[in-house]
Formats: structure tokens, C-alpha cells, sequence
């Protein structure tokens, strides 16, 4: 919704039409913006760089220019450049009054609202664009209460601009004011039935209220209004609230749609989790792996050098087993150690909870295993893709949790004497739990299911939320033993002990599953998708036995059930419990049958994380065979010492070169102009580098042409040029015809890949005829695709390019 609203109120782009005019004392410097402005509003942005740069030759420091240039960079989409201009003009300040309304949405425009807040603010009292402005910056700096007085501000006089009253809106919701909030969205409504905005807003409070079929009826409404200006395009908080009314199979038609319409990281994670939550594994876990694409995950990714494991051969290797979530999801997931094992590995982990009580576990990384000893990683949850799981599968070689014999004899005194059956409860999970309030249930509710019970009940419960609990445990007999549960060990040898566990969503009832213990789990609705839909057991923990929610968060139901089970229970005979067959499952050829990977799938490799399409040219099959495309190219760049360069990269395609180019790059003034024609694959580009946390790259969505055309290298209007990358074109030669005036003037590096022994050579004598030394290397023995490496001929770094296994090229040809 932020980002809706940004784009609404002009803040998200850039000056265009309605531009606030930079006041210019001088009739030259008028004419001067005059000229830019028309060349941007015509698209001419080559022209407009050219005209702003000659308007700064004569007046070096003039900051009407350097803003103009600012806003042509933005314009080509080169908004790592703008911030450079917009950095250096706040950096040589003071700063002309009459500026600041324009200079403070450019810097909206680059992400910088901290600043751009600050400069709005100056300027507030003379420019109405900057107050508008100023709201925005005020709300996404998470100072809602200024937000509201500024939007108020601007309101009084204006009081029909629906967008800042949608941004007072959101500002409301901010600080927990609902019913405020509430009015604003009919306020705007009032005005604009179907803004798409409030129409979507309209519907998140209707889903707080719990009437899912008219936040349904709101969501399809702003959908058909405008969907590209709703979060994730609507398509996810859709499918959650079809999910709400058990409507499954429509929740996931809504999710497919959403791939169709324009996919993003969230919608492929929301339809990776209903795919999995329908039984459908072999689509879901890839679509799971987009989890690292979203925060927080996306912040706790593998770095460093170490490679993510993928099916090959782990004979004799040492694999780390990568916690990544909850202490429930690496329950669940351990499963998977003794499989590893089965195939020649040596199995670690990290030095968490139980680590050395895991069935296939070999050590700990850090305390008896150095890192500097482990082959490769694999996290935790991605197990399943690598191993091909599905219903039929699930490994089940449990019990996988060992218990310590010490905790167990200590336990067993207590219990010796105790009645049976034992009935163990827990009502609630962690209060850090994203979904604590729906998977929790209050104790005073919770026990009533024991009422009448001819059991033993004990409470595992580790947070005591208020003494108040404590007294109602008292008053219901219920054993409390949270002062003696001084760590997970003693809560296994306490379910070894039990009869039964009744509890909520959370870690003990994994733990339990995976000890083999009967366990009934009560679930909320819309249940995680890993208890899959519609079902009274789990085919995770086949000891298990789930009890649902018939409504979002009414529990009296479930309670009864429970209750009503409990009275019938009979304590399972000891030979019984855990009568199920134990399998460890090989590693399955998982990579062809799902049609959903022409739209994209990701990639872990060493320190990128990557989103490519299997399948769809040479750089695609490599990846999807090794992880890597011509990574030489890298290795040999990196040796030149790139730090703070620029680059130039033609059919960028996924990135698999931009994101390490960008990385050498990296200094005050290094980065990557990468050109990808393809949207969709400059959509997954762009995502890839938001999940690396690259910032020094600008995506430019259009075709690089040949001399003649604003989108050359010539035209560009760089002051340097260190690198020039051009991927496989048909047009390559015209390309490098478009840079001649670079090549002679900035004397770059040169990486080409052509396709064909014939291209190569012409492609190879074109860049020799301007003062180049060529060398040529093959990219793939299956191919036909050649990289070309080209360095001036004045340059000394010939010899490293030499040893790296290219082949020159002599008057006579390519030596071999």
C-alpha cells in the first residue's frame, strides 16, 4: 500500500508534467530547464543528459542543472547515479529555498526519506507539493503522529485530496486507531467509489471484524478498480480470505492468477504454502523457496563461500544442516538427518536445543566441528525439494529425538507413583509468534475441556503470562511444571512419561510427533500449511491427531470436541505407539513435471541468492546444471581490481554476473547500468538484487542499441566507463558499433558472448581493429557460445588473462 500511495501522490518517480519548475533568476538558466524539460517529456533522455551537461560545463557548480540531470537519470531509470548528483548537491550546500520542494521529491524518488523529510519540511511553508510530499515521508518514516498533523495541514486547504486522506488513513491504522481509520476510508470513498486503495483498505478492516465475505467482495472490487496499485496485486490477501471461508481450491486459482498478472516474491511464497497445504509437494516446495526472497528471512540467509547442497553425491563429504525458523519447523525437519547420512554424509549442525539428541546427527558446528572442515549447507526446510518428498515419502524414521538418560530416570521418579492416564497441556505459544493471538488459547477456556476428566493433568506450559494463570492451574489440579523445565531435555523425558499431550500449535507438539507420543493439536483457521487442509491426522506425525477450528477464532467448538474425546481416551497400549514403519528416502530427479517453473524458480549459490527459468536459453541450462555460468569471466574481472567501477551490461538476463559485478564494484561511485529488455526478466533481476541487498545497480528495462539511438553507449553521457559486458544478441556487432566513441575515449574492458566459431572471429577482429587485444574462451563443451575478453592494448593486465586459459587472437586467427 506504500508504495500505491507514493506512486499516487508524485513521489514515487519522478518531476515530469507537473514538475515543480526550479525558479532561475537568469533568462539562460531558464531556457536551459525549459530545454530539459521538453526533451524529457518527449523521451529524448540522451539529448536532455547532453544539454545538461554542457549546461554544467559552463557552471560547474549550478544546482538547477544538477537537479535537471538528477531527474533525467531517474527518468532512464539510473537511480543509483541520481542519488550520486542528489548526494553531492546536499553535500555542498547551503541550499537555495527555492530549491528544496524539487530537490526533496527527488530524493523521495531515490529512497532517501530521511533526508528528504528533513528538506520537504523547509520547504512546507512556501510549496503546497512539498507538504503533500512531506506526509508520505513523515508515514514511511514511521512517524504517523506528524503524518496526521501534516495531512490535516494540507487538507484544510485542499480538502478533496483523496491522496493524502488515504495516507492519513494509513497513518491511523498505524497508531491503532480503527475507527479514524475507518472514517477516512469512507471519506475517500465518499469521493472516489472506486478508488482501488480504499476499496482494499475497506476490506482489511472488514477481515479484522471477521466478515470475510465482504472483504472478499472489497478485494474483487479494487482488483477490477486498479490492481497494480495494490499490494502484491491484491492476489494474496485474497487467497487468505478464501482460505478463511474453506474455500482451498478458488484461494489457489487466485494465487495462479496472481503469477499471471504479474508475480512477485509474496504472491510465489502464498502459493508455494496453499500448494503445499493442498498436497500438491511437488509444485509447493519450490514455490517455498521464495521464503528468502521476503524478510526476515531474507536477512538471515547463507553468506560467504559456502555452497548449498542440491543432490550431488555427498559420499565422504561433511554437510551442515541450517536451522533457518522456529524450533517447531526444525523439529519437523531433522527428520531428514538420517537420510543425508544414508548417503555417505557426515551431518552437522549448529549448537542449538537438542542438537546432539537428533537421530543422524554427527556433531556440532563450533563446538567439536570446525567450520572450515563442512563441504557444502543445506537449509533446513529445503530438504524436502532436494529429496523429491511428497505424501507418500515423508520420511518417517521416528523416533528421531533421542532422549538423555539422565533426564529420563530423573523423570521417571517423579512420575512413578503419579496415576495414569497422564495428560499434558499446553494453551499457548510464544508471545513473539507472529499469529500468537489466533493460535493461542486463553487458560481459562482451555481448561474447561478437563471439567469431569478421571485423568492426571500436567501443564508443560513454559511462559506463565499472569499469576492469575497460575492460581486457575492451582484451582483445576493441574501440575504446573514450568519451574522444573529447565531446558527441552527435561520436556522429551516429560512426554516419554505422558500419556497424552494436548496442546496448541507450537514446539512441543512437533516435539512430541517426533518422539512417537500420542498428541492431540488443536489449529486455528486458516491452519499452517503444513497440517495441509480439511484433515484429522498428519502425515508428519502419524501419532498425531488434529482437531480444527469450523470458524475463524471461535475455540468453544474445538474445545468441546476435545473434551469430548478426552472422556472416551484410552491410553495406548506401550507396544502400540510407535507400530509404523520407519523409510529413509533417496534423493529423486525432481527437476522436470512442474509447468509453474516457466516462472521462475530460485537458486542458493554460494553468497547469491537467484531467480532464474529453467530451460530457457544457454545461461539458464547452465545454471540449472552447475549453479554457474561462466564464472571465469568473474574470476579473471576481479583480478583487475574493480572497486568503485562502472559497468555497462547488456541482456543482463537473471544476474548471475550483475550481482557479483556489482559486488566488485562496490565504492561510493562503482555501479552496474544493466540493460534487460525482457520485463519478465527484468522483474526477476530486480528481485534478485533486492534479495542480495544490492544497491548499486540500475535495471534498465529497455533494448541497448546500435549509433544513432538514445539507448547507446555512446549516448549514455558517462564521465567513465571501466567495464562493458554484452550477454548473446544477434545484434552485437551494431551494439559495440554504439559504444566506438567509449571504447576509444574510456578504453574499458570488454566481455562478449557470441554464438559461433564464424561471429566470434568477426566479433573479435572488430573490437582488435580499435586498439584491443582479443582472447577467446568457450563457454560450454554442449554449445556453440564463445566469450570474448578484450583489454586496450596499453594495458597491463594481459598476463592474468593469458594464464586463465583464453586463446588469442593472431592476424591469422584464435591460437589454441
Amino acid at each position: 500500500m506504500l508504495s500505491t500511495l507514493r506512486a499516487l501522490i508524485g513521489q514515487r518517480g519522478h518531476p515530469g508534467d507537473d514538475s515543480p519548475v526550479v525558479p532561475d533568476a537568469g533568462a539562460r538558466r531558464a531556457s536551459r530547464a525549459s530545454e530539459v524539460r521538453t526533451l524529457r517529456e518527449q523521451g529524448r533522455l540522451a539529448e536532455a543528459i547532453a544539454c545538461v551537461q554542457e549546461w554544467l560545463a559552463g557552471s560547474p557548480g549550478d544546482a538547477d542543472a544538477k537537479l535537471q540531470l538528477a531527474a533525467v537519470l531517474l527518468d532512464w531509470g539510473r537511480v543509483h547515479e541520481a542519488r550520486a548528483v542528489l548526494a553531492d548537491i546536499t553535500a555542498n550546500g547551503p541550499l537555495p529555498e527555492v530549491q528544496l520542494d524539487c530537490l526533496g521529491s527527488l530524493l523521495m524518488a531515490t529512497g532517501n526519506t530521511a533526508l528528504a523529510a528533513s528538506i520537504l519540511a523547509r520547504a512546507a511553508d512556501d510549496h503546497a507539493g512539498a507538504r503533500r510530499g512531506l506526509c508520505l515521508a513523515l508515514r514511511e518514516q514511521g512517524r504517523h503522529e506528524e503524518c496526521i498533523a501534516c495531512c490535516d495541514d494540507v487538507l484544510e486547504g485542499a480538502p478533496g485530496d483523496v491522496d493524502v486522506m488515504l495516507v492519513r488513513c494509513l497513518a491511523y491504522a498505524s497508531v491503532g486507531d480503527s475507527r479514524r481509520a475507518g472514517e477516512a476510508i469512507l471519506e475517500v470513498l465518499r469521493l472516489d467509489p472506486e478508488n482501488a486503495v480504499a476499496l482494499f483498505a475497506r476490506a482489511l478492516l472488514r477481515k479484522s471484524r471477521k466478515e470475510y465475505v465482504e472483504a472478499i467482495e472489497l478485494v474483487s472490487r479494487a482488483m477490477a478498480s486498479d490492481r497494480s496499485k495494490l499490494p502484491h496485486r491484491g492476489h494474496v490477501d485474497l487467497a487468505i480470505l478464501q482460505d478463511l471461508l474453506g474455500l482451498h481450491e478458488a484461494a489457489l486459482e487466485t494465487l495462479l492468477a496472481g503469477l499471471d498478472d504479474g508475480p512477485t516474491p509474496e504472491v510465489h511464497r502464498a502459493l508455494g504454502q496453499q500448494l503445499l497445504a493442498t498436497g500438491r509437494f511437488a509444485q509447493g516446495w519450490a514455490q517455498h523457496e521464495y521464503r528468502w526472497f521476503i524478510p526476515p528471512l531474507r536477512e538471515t540467509r547463507m553468506r560467504g563461500d559456502l555452497v548449498a547442497w542440491e543432490g550431488e553425491s555427498l559420499t565422504g563429504k561433511t554437510i551442515l544442516l541450517r536451522v533457518e525458523q522456529g524450533f517447531g519447523d526444525t523439529i519437523q525437519f531433522m527428520r531428514y538427518a538420517p537420510s543425508l547420512k544414508a548417503l555417505g554424509a557426515r551431518v552437522i549442525m549448529g549448537n542449538i536445543e537438542l542438537a546432539n539428541r537428533y537421530l543422524g546427527v554427527d556433531g556440532v558446528v563450533g563446538a567439536d566441528v570446525p567450520l572450515a572442515s563442512v563441504d557444502c549447507y543445506v537449509n533446513l526446510m529445503s530438504l524436502p525439494r532436494v529429496f523429491g518428498t511428497d505424501l507418500a515419502t515423508i520420511p518417517l524414521p521416528i523416533p528421531y529425538v533421542r532422549t538423555s538418560v539422565a533426564h529420563l530416570e530423573e523423570w521417571s521418579r517423579y512420575f512413578r507413583d503419579m496415576p495414569r492416564p497422564r495428560v499434558g497441556l499446553v494453551w499457548a505459544g510464544s508471545t513473539r509468534h507472529v499469529a500468537d493471538a489466533e493460535r493461542s488459547i486463553p487458560l481459562a477456556s482451555f481448561a474447561s475441556m478437563v471439567e469431569g476428566k478421571s485423568a492426571t493433568f500436567l501443564s508443560l506450559q513454559k511462559e506463565i503470562r499472569t499469576p492469575t494463570e497460575t492460581e486457575l492451574l492451582a484451582c483445576r489440579g493441574i501440575a504446573d511444571l514450568a519451574p522444573r523445565l529447565s531446558s527441552y531435555d527435561d520436556t522429551v523425558a516429560v512426554l516419554e512419561n505422558l500419556d497424552l499431550l494436548i496442546t496448541v500449535d507450537t514446539s512441543v507438539a512437533h516435539l512430541a510427533g517426533a518422539l512417537g507420543r500420542p498428541v492431540w493439536v488443536l489449529l486455528a483457521k486458516p491452519a499452517d500449511w503444513r497440517w495441509l487442509h480439511d484433515r484429522e491426522d498428519s502425515p508428519w506425525y502419524p501419532t498425531m491427531r488434529l482437531f480444527r477450528q469450523d470458524d475463524a477464532g471461535d475455540w468453544a467448538p474445538v474445545l468441546k470436541r476435545v473434551g469430548d474425546a478426552l472422556a472416551r481416551f484410552d491410553r495406548p497400549s506401550q507396544a502400540g505407539e510407535r507400530s509404523f514403519e520407519p523409510r529413509v528416502v533417496p534423493v529423486k530427479d525432481h527437476a522436470g513435471g512442474d509447468d509453474l517453473r516457466s516462472r521462475g524458480v530460485v537458486l542458493h549459490r554460494r553468497d547469491t541468492l537467484l531467480q532464474y527459468v529453467p530451460d530457457r536459453g544457454v545461461v539458464e541450462r547452465s545454471l540449472q546444471r552447475s549453479g554457474e555460468y561462466l564464472p571465469i569471466v568473474i574470476d579473471v574481472l576481479a583480478s583487475f581490481g574493480l572497486h568503485g567501477a562502472v559497468v555497462v551490461e547488456v541482456n543482463a538476463a537473471p544476474g548471475h554476473h550483475t550481482i557479483p559485478l556489482a559486488r566488485l564494484a562496490a565504492a561510493a561511485s562503482g555501479h552496474v547500468i544493466a540493460f534487460e529488455s525482457r520485463p519478465g526478466m527484468a522483474r526477476l533481476l530486480g528481485e534478485s538484487l533486492h534479495a542480495n541487498e544490492i544497491a548499486n545497480v540500475s535495471v534498465i528495462d529497455r533494448r541497448l542499441a546500435g549509433p544513432g539511438h538514445d539507448d547507446c553507449v555512446d549516448r549514455l553521457g558517462l564521465s567513465r566507463l571501466d567495464v562493458l559486458k554484452v550477454g548473446v544478441d544477434e545484434d552485437t556487432l551494431s551494439i559495440l558499433a554504439g559504444a566506438e566513441q567509449s571504447l576509444w575515449g574510456r578504453r574499458p574492458r570488454i566481455v562478449v558472448e557470441v554464438l559461433g566459431e564464424s561471429t566470434a572471429s568477426e566479433v573479435g577482429r572488430w573490437i582488435k581493429d580499435r586498439a584491443y587485444r582479443v582472447w577467446k574462451l568457450t563457454a560450454l563443451a554442449d554449445t556453440d557460445v564463445a566469450c570474448l575478453l578484450a583489454l586496450p592494448e596499453e594495458s597491463d593486465e594481459v598476463d592474468t588473462v593469458a594464464s586463465a586459459g583464453f586463446a588469442e587472437l593472431r592476424d591469422a586467427g584464435f591460437n589454441h
